[in-house]
């Protein structure tokens, strides 16, 4: 379990790629002996809160609290629900873990004193729970229905992904409780750079990726949401890139710049958008399978990561110019899903 300094890169302006200022990437390994691959993790008290995949008779899935190091230190047996889900989304909200499975009205909580997930009921249906009530907190109790994406002092904002029909998102005014909407493609994260939203979406389908940045400069100037259905308005909204053949899997910014980190059929890099364009500035010389998991309102992020070797994932946290990339080599390989883009 002995973790291994392995890569210290600093790259700046002699950069091959370009000038990315004053940015440490580190590495590590460590082994472990997990069932399965990893799938979606959050970073908790220097604990992970991690889903894994397993391929043990029919695909099913299962639940650790993991530390830093790797070592496995409870499973929590998951309901059905979350088994049979095709897809869920796993978020920290308000000091609580939330499970959100799609297309269900249900949402579940990870009740750790008791190591156990609880359902709870949709307030839509029925008004309940102080804890479903502190989750949806000042958004009309669920009026808006959408997962929470981003919050700051003038506005909280939600979206409603609905697939291939692109998104709704809503900003939500404090202190004047309108609530302003937009359509955009379904965002994976958004950051507020120079006191502007900026939306990064990517897609794919059998034939193709597709990637785009969208930027609400004001939301004030959004149209003003006065009905509960998919907004289709674009009016406040700038595309600042339009791309395919990669994926974006992040953004993040520093020193108020927007920097990307996307793949392609090749490799894994960072950039940044230039005359509605990928940049690159930075090159991991390998191929990863990044899905971001966190991303606080100080810019912290952390994704999970699997490489083109079937026993080797990982965590990527990016803090400020610290990008620090955590791989584990996983010596239970009998039942782990094959990497795959």
């Amino acid at each position: 379990m002995k973790r291994l300094l392995i890569l210290l890169v600093m790259f700046g302006l002699n950069s091959s790629y370009g000038q990315i200022k004053n940015f440490k990437v580190t590495k590590d390994t460590t082994k472990v002996n997990i069932e399965g691959t990893i799938y979606k993790a959050l970073l908790i008290n220097n604990k992970y809160y991690a889903f894994f995949e397993t391929m043990a008779g029919k695909p099913t899935r299962r639940f650790y609290i993991l530390s830093i190091k790797g070592t496995i230190e409870k499973e929590i047996k998951l309901p059905e629900e979350i088994n049979r889900a095709y897809y869920f989304k796993f978020q920290y909200i308000h000091d609580s873990l939330i499970v959100t499975t799609e297309g269900d009205d249900d949402r579940i909580y990870i009740d750790l004193k008791k190591s156990k997930f609880t359902k709870i009921e949709n307030t839509k249906r029925k008004k309940q729970s102080p804890l479903m009530e502190a989750v949806d907190r000042d958004l009309d109790k669920m009026k808006y229905q959408g997962d929470f994406l981003f919050e700051d002092e003038n506005y909280y904002v939600i979206e409603n992904c609905e697939g291939e029909f692109g998104s709704s998102i809503y900003f939500k005014n404090k202190k004047t409780n309108i609530t302003y909407e937009a359509s955009t493609p379904c965002p994976i994260v958004l950051n507020k750079v120079d006191n502007q939203y900026y939306i990064t979406s990517s897609e794919s389908n059998a034939l193709n990726v597709f990637s785009s940045i969208s930027v609400i400069a004001d939301p004030l100037k959004l149209k003003v949401n006065d009905r509960i259905i998919r907004s289709a308005s674009t009016v406040g909204v700038k595309q600042v890139l339009d791309t395919s053949g990669c994926y974006i899997s992040s953004s993040f910014a520093y020193k108020d710049t927007l920097y990307h980190i996307f793949s392609n059929e090749k490799t894994t890099k960072i950039g940044v958008v230039k005359n509605k364009q990928l940049s690159p500035v930075f090159d991991f010389k390998e191929k990863l399978e990044i899905q971001l998991q966190q991303h606080f309102f100080d810019g912290h992020q952390l994704s999970v990561f699997n490489t083109e070797k079937n026993n080797t994932f990982g965590f990527l946290e990016i803090k400020g110019n610290q990008i620090k990339m955590h791989y584990f080599i996983n010596k239970h390989r009998s039942n782990a899903l094959p990497w795959k883009f």
